[in-house]
């Protein structure tokens, strides 16, 4: 079933609990790739959808985030990477 979802201007996800906790994207992908999430994103705790981009929190507290980057939005910096509690 679905865990969660998180809406933006032109694009939404939800997490859905199938085995390993994974997502399902859809809306407008013609800003900058929102709708291309990293291979492999399993295991994921919540999700949280900005104007362009999307950013993920795994279950084991790492950050991953994909989606245009013109601005650095899409590009967790080290400190994030790991031990995160919460994303908004």
């Amino acid at each position: 079933g679905v865990l969660s979802v998180a809406a933006a201007d032109k694009h939404s996800i939800a997490v859905i609990e199938s085995g390993p906790r994974s997502v399902a994207l859809w809306g407008d992908n013609a800003d900058g790739g929102q709708l291309e999430a990293p291979e492999g994103l399993v295991n994921i705790d919540f999700c949280r959808a900005g104007g362009l981009h999307t950013v993920c929190l795994h279950t084991n507290g790492s950050a991953v985030s994909w989606g245009n980057d013109v601005a650095g939005q899409s590009t967790v910096p080290a400190p994030a990477r790991a031990g995160v509690l919460d994303v908004s």
